[in-house]
C-alpha cells in the first residue's frame, strides 16, 4: 500500500514493506488496519506511518503445536516459509523465508530448541521459533530426508527410501547415515516415533519398525516391515503411544496398530465410497484419538482406534475456489488440532 507522508501532499512512500499483495484499508482516528493475501493483516496506531504485521499465514506442508513448555505456540514448514503462532494456531508470523526449503519435518520436542529438516538443510531456533540458523544438513537434493523429528534438543532422527540419518548434538557436527534395506524406488510417506528408541515409517509399498541400538558410541538402527500390504502408497503416520500407531494413504486407506510390536497392521476403509479421502498426514494426539487430512479439504476423525470414525470436508474458503488441500496436521490436545497448507485451519471438539 501506499500512504503519503507529506500531508501536504506530492510525497509517497511505500508502507508496510514487504512482497504481500494487499487489498483492502480502513482507519478510524490514527488506528488502521490493512489486510490481503496469505491472511495478511498490518496494523497501524500512528495514521499509516508506523506498521506491525499481526497475521500473515505462509503455505505450510507440516506442522507441530505445543502442550506442556511452549504451549500455545505452534510451528511449521513449508517449500519456502517456516511459520510461527504462538496463539495456538490462531495468528501467526513468518520469521524466516528460505529459498528451496521443502520441509521435511518440524520439531520442537526440545522447546525453546526447535529443529527444521529438509533434504539439504537443517535449521535451528534456540527461542521459540523467533530467529533461526543454518546447522549441518542431513543429506543433498538428490539424497537427503523425505521425513524427519527430533526426540529433545539434541537428538533427531530423519529418513528417506533407503537411508536413516541420526544426530546427537543438534546436527551440530553432522548426522551419522545407515541403511534401510527398503525396495528400489520407494518413497516414504511418513515417520513417526513413539519412543527415543523406537520409530515406525510409512512408505509406499510398507511400515516398517526401526530400533536404534548404540553400541561404543555408533549407533545401529535395525528395520523390519510389518505385515501391511497397501495397495497405494502410504502418505503419512502417527503415534498416540508404543503400542497405537495410525499409518494412511490413497484411496481412503487407514492403517491401525494396537500391537506391542507395531508390526501387525489392520485396514480400515474410509469413505465418502463414491470419492474415497485421499489422505496425506495424521496425528494422533491421544489414545485412540486421530486425526486425517487429505486432498480436497478431507478430515477424517476417530476417538476409538478407527473402531469408528467420521470423515468431513471443508469446504471453498471463497467462491469460484477449489476445496483446499490439507498438507499437515499438528494437535496441541486431544480436542484442538491445526491443519496446513495453502492456509491455516484450526479445529476443536
Amino acid at each position: 500500500m501506499v500512504r503519503t507522508v507529506n500531508r501536504s501532499g506530492g510525497e509517497w512512500a511505500k508502507r508496510p514493506t514487504g512482497t504481500v499483495g494487499l487489498t483492502s484499508v480502513s482507519c478510524a482516528g490514527a488506528s488502521c488496519a490493512v489486510v490481503g493475501d496469505a491472511a495478511a493483516w498490518y496494523g497501524s496506531t500512528s495514521t499509516g506511518f508506523a506498521w506491525g504485521q499481526v497475521n500473515q499465514v505462509s503455505k505450510l506442508d507440516v506442522v507441530t503445536c505445543l502442550s506442556g513448555a511452549g504451549s500455545g505456540t505452534c510451528l511449521g514448514g513449508g517449500m519456502s516459509d517456516i511459520g510461527r503462532s504462538t496463539t495456538s494456531g490462531d495468528l501467526w508470523t513468518t520469521p524466516l523465508s528460505v529459498t528451496s526449503l521443502s520441509a521435511a519435518g518440524v520439531s520442537c520436542a526440545g522447546f525453546p530448541t526447535c529443529f527444521v529438516i529438509s533434504k539439504d538443510k537443517t535449521l535451528v531456533s534456540m527461542d521459540g521459533g523467533v530467529t533461526w540458523h543454518f546447522r549441518q544438513a542431513a543429506g543433498s537434493i538428490t539424497a537427503g530426508p523425505e521425513k524427519g523429528t527430533c526426540f529433545d534438543a539434541m537428538k533427531c532422527v530423519a529418513v528417506s527410501g533407503g537411508n536413516v540419518y541420526t544426530t546427537f548434538d543438534g546436527a551440530q557436527t553432522g548426522w551419522a547415515v545407515g541403511g534401510i534395506a527398503t525396495g528400489p524406488g520407494e518413497m516414504v510417506g511418513g515417520l513417526s516415533c513413539p519412543t527415543s528408541t523406537t520409530c515406525v515409517m510409512a512408505t509406499k509399498s510398507w511400515i516398517w519398525r526401526g530400533d536404534m541400538t548404540i553400541t561404543d558410541g555408533v549407533v545401529n538402527w535395525s528395520w523390519v516391515a510389518g505385515d501391511a500390504d497397501p495397495s497405494d502408497p502410504l502418505t503419512g503416520i502417527g503415534c498416540s503411544s508404543a503400542s497405537s500407531c495410525t499409518a494412511v494413504g490413497q484411496k481412503g486407506q487407514v492403517w491401525v496398530s494396537t500391537d506391542a510390536t507395531l508390526l501387525h497392521w489392520t485396514l480400515k476403509k474410509i469413505g465418502p465410497a463414491t470419492d474415497p479421502a485421499p489422505l496425506l498426514g495424521v496425528a494422533c494426539p491421544a489414545n485412540g484419538v486421530c486425526v486425517a487430512v487429505g486432498f480436497r479439504g478431507y478430515v477424517a476423525t476417530t476417538t476409538n482406534n478407527w473402531a469408528s470414525w467420521s470423515v468431513g470436508q471443508i469446504g471453498a474458503v471463497r467462491a469460484g475456489a477449489n476445496p483446499p488441500d490439507i498438507k499437515g496436521v499438528g494437535c496441541q490436545s486431544a480436542t484442538r488440532c491445526l491443519l496446513v497448507g495453502d492456509t491455516a485451519y484450526v479445529g476443536s471438539r
